[in-house]
């Protein structure tokens, strides 16, 4: 099923002005046009004071109006809109509001894009340099790590910290740029040390990808719900939402308030997908974990219970339990947990090292 429409569609690009010979003559012409028929109109009105004037104040302001969207539609559909409409329209629009001081800060604007467009870069330029092209084989190298790397591995991320904390401003806005296109929430805290940077490149490319980053969630998220509301019962639908919810609200860039609001829009979409499938253990995982990052410490344990019962094989839902029963006060139990599932901990490099020797500890306590 599409769940959107190609948004990477490209569209024709026009320019705000070209500047060549061509161009600044056309453009001059019409200023000069525009310039003596508003002196010529703004003539009769003031003859409109001295009695002299055989034209009507009501007929002024219909060749005004006349004048104007002649103006518009020579910038927008002639052979000149292929200078770029940009300013031609601004000149149209400035005369209609502002008449002979709309025409004059027109110029004055002409002459500033002349002046300053010589040395600034164009956006897409600028851009493209913020979200470099991974041609290159640093960059190649740097993207096959990214691939590979996860946070649940010891030292996954030590690589990436390491080109934060030590590498050139090239390395580092590459690093940013192929984490922007292969974000996982695990890199999250790379960026979030990155927007400090005392580099102003750096945090600026930092703040710019966090950004994109949100804004895709957010449009993923925007059109999910809308297919939800023509197809509220599509099972694949509902479970798609619910886990692209459920991860914008762990990628690490959210604060508080917004991470608990996610949190709970993923339980409610997990939910309707539990009306359709009851028995699905994961989904009541996913569940028992948002409620327990939540506070909801009863319900939380009470369902990841019910998920290791039968599924023994995922270690990382037993985390979970054993972390609501912790909050819980149920230590006994914690213990009797902690002993059951040791062994298998201890041979699993998935965990952090950290949290194998906590459940060695409650293992321990025991004995």
């Amino acid at each position: 099923m599409s769940t959107s429409t190609d948004i990477s569609d490209k569209k024709t690009h026009i320019p705000i002005f070209v500047v060549n010979r061509s161009c600044i003559l056309k453009f001059l012409l019409f200023f000069t046009v525009t310039l003596l028929i508003h002196l010529i109109m703004l003539n009769e009105m003031f003859k409109l004071e001295t009695t002299t004037s055989t034209i009507t104040g009501g007929w002024l302001i219909i060749m005004h109006v006349v004048f104007v969207t002649v103006l518009v539609t020579i910038a927008y559909y002639s052979k000149w809109s292929s200078c770029g409409r940009a300013l031609f329209l601004l000149l149209a629009g400035t005369t209609a509001m502002l008449g002979l001081v709309g025409i004059i800060g027109t110029f004055f604007v002409f002459i500033l894009f002349l002046s300053y467009g010589k040395d600034s870069r164009p956006f897409d330029d600028w851009y493209a340099e913020l979200f470099p092209d991974e041609s290159r084989q640093y960059s190649e190298e740097l993207a096959d790590k990214l691939r590979i790397s996860t946070a649940d591995t010891p030292g996954g991320l030590s690589p990436f910290k390491d080109i934060l904390a030590f590498g050139n401003q090239s390395q580092k806005l590459s690093m940013i740029a192929l984490i922007t296109g292969h974000f996982k929430p695990a890199f999250a805290s790379i960026l979030q040390e990155a927007v400090n940077s005392p580099d102003n490149a750096i945090r600026v490319q930092a703040a710019t990808a966090i950004s994109h980053v949100e804004n895709e969630y957010t449009k993923k998220s925007l059109v999910y719900e809308k297919q939800i509301l023509e197809d509220p019962h599509n099972p694949e639908l509902l479970i798609t939402t619910a886990k692209h919810i459920d991860e914008y609200a762990f990628s690490g860039l959210l604060d508080d308030l917004s991470a608990t609001t996610n949190r709970n829009k993923a339980i409610g979409y997990y939910k309707r997908y539990l009306e359709l499938d009851k028995e699905d253990l994961q989904t009541i995982s996913s569940i028992g974990r948002l409620l327990l990052k939540n506070g909801q410490i009863a319900e939380a344990e009470e369902l990841l219970k019910k998920s290791i019962t039968f599924d023994k094989d995922d270690l990382k839902i037993v985390t979970w339990y054993m972390d609501a029963l912790y909050q819980n006060g149920k230590y006994d139990l914690l213990n009797e947990i902690a002993e059951k599932y040791v062994d298998r901990f201890i041979k699993n490099t998935d965990f952090p090292i950290k949290v194998i020797q906590s459940i060695q500890m409650w293992a321990n306590s025991l004995k």
